[in-house]
C-alpha cells in the first residue's frame, strides 16, 4: 500500500506516540523513524524481520516497504515521519544492511540522547507551533540525520542494479494495485507486470511485502469495504461488488478472516475510529486505522 499523508500547514513532518499497535504493509516517500520507548515489537522492513526492544530505533528509509504485527506484545512507540526534502534536494538513501539500531549501538555511536532530544523537540514544536517552529524542527531533523549518516558510513549496503529495479517494479505494482484493486487482478497478471514467473513472483512478493499477493489484494478490498460501511444506506452486497468481490459468500469469508468480524457485525460497531481508512485484524483485540495513516491503534493514542 502506498501511503500518502496530509500535513498541517503543508509542513511535511508528523509525530505520533502510540501503545500496542501494528500496521499493514505499506511504503511512502517520507523517511520514518520509530523509537521503542518501552516493551518490544515485531517489524519487517523490506525482506528482513526484527524484534525490537526498549531503547531501539527502527529506520524505514524512503520507499522501503514496512509492516508491524505485535500479537501479544506490550509496547509504546514514538513515530517521526518527514519528507526527504527537509534534508536536502538530492536525497541519497542511507543504504542500510540492518534497519534496527539497538539501544547499545545508539549509545556506542553517541546518538541515544540525541534521538530522545530530537523526538522531544519535534513533539513540542509541532504541538505549540510558535513562530519559526518549522525552522526549528527542520534544523533538529537535519542535525540528527547527518550525525546518523556520518556514524553509519561504513554500514552502507551495496545494492545491485537488479535489486534496485526489483524495488522499483514492486512499488509500481503496489501503486497499480492500490488504484485498481476492484478489478479482476489474477496472480498471473501481477507476475507478468513484474516480468516474473508465477512461482518466482509469489516468493518475491512474500519476501518483500511480508504477506502473500492474494492476502494483500484482499486487504485493500476489505479496507475499501470498511470505508463504505460508514454509509449506512449502502447494502452489504453493493459494497462487496464495488470493492472487487464477485459474490457475497467470498466477501463475507474474506472480510471476517481479515477483520475478525462479519460484515454485518462490523457495520453495527459504534463510532469506529477511522475516517476513510481501513480496519486491520492483527490479534484477538480489535484495531482501527487512524485518520489518513496505515497505523492501527487500540484507541490508546497518547496525547
Amino acid at each position: 500500500m502506498h501511503e500518502v499523508r496530509k500535513y498541517e500547514d503543508d509542513f511535511p513532518v508528523w509525530y505520533g506516540f502510540y501503545k500496542n499497535i501494528g500496521f499493514t504493509p505499506h511504503w511512502h516517500r517520507e523517511i520514518e523513524i520509530i523509537y521503542v520507548k518501552s516493551g518490544n515489537a515485531n517489524f519487517r522492513v523490506d525482506d528482513k524481520n526484527y524484534v525490537a526492544t526498549s531503547g531501539d530505533m527502527i529506520i524505514c528509509d524512503s520507499l522501503k516497504t514496512h509492516v508491524s504485527s505485535s500479537f501479544n506484545m506490550e509496547n509504546s512507540l514514538e513515530f517521526l515521519l518527514f519528507d526527504t526534502s527537509l534534508i536536502g534536494g538530492m536525497y541519497h538513501s542511507l543504504g542500510l544492511t540492518n534497519y534496527v539500531i539497538t539501544k547499545d549501538e545508539l549509545a556506542l555511536l553517541g546518538l541515544n540522547e540525541e534521538l530522545k532530544r530530537l523526538l522531544k523537540t519535534v513533539k513540542k514544536e509541532l504541538s505549540v507551533r510558535k513562530p519559526y517552529y518549522k525552522e526549528t524542527v527542520k534544523a533538529s531533523i537535519c542535525y540528527f540525520w547527518y550525525l546518523l549518516k556520518r556514524s553509519l558510513k561504513n554500514n552502507e549496503e551495496k545494492t545491485t542494479t537488479k535489486r534496485v529495479q526489483q524495488y522499483y517494479d514492486m512499488q509500481r505494482l503496489l501503486e497499480y494495485l492500490n488504484e485498481n484493486f476492484t478489478e479482476n487482478i489474477a496472480l498471473e497478471n501481477a507476475a507478468k507486470f513484474m516480468g516474473l514467473s508465477e512461482c518466482h513472483f509469489s516468493r518475491v512478493f512474500k519476501q518483500m511485502i511480508g504477506t502473500s499477493f492474494i492476502t494483500y489484494l484482499n486487504t485493500l478490498r476489505v479496507e475499501n469495504a470498511a470505508k463504505q460501511m460508514m454509509n449506512k444506506s449502502t447494502t452489504i452486497l453493493d459494497i462487496a461488488l464495488s470493492s472487487g468481490f464477485n459474490n457475497i459468500r467470498t466477501f463475507n469469508r474474506t472480510f471476517k478472516s481479515i477483520t475478525g468480524y462479519t460484515p454485518m457485525q462490523f457495520s453495527y460497531l459504534t463510532e469506529p475510529e477511522f475516517s476513510g481508512t481501513a480496519y486491520f485484524h492483527t490479534s484477538s483485540d480489535k484495531f482501527f486505522v487512524e485518520n489518513d495513516s496505515t497505523v492501527i491503534i487500540r484507541s490508546e493514542k497518547i496525547k
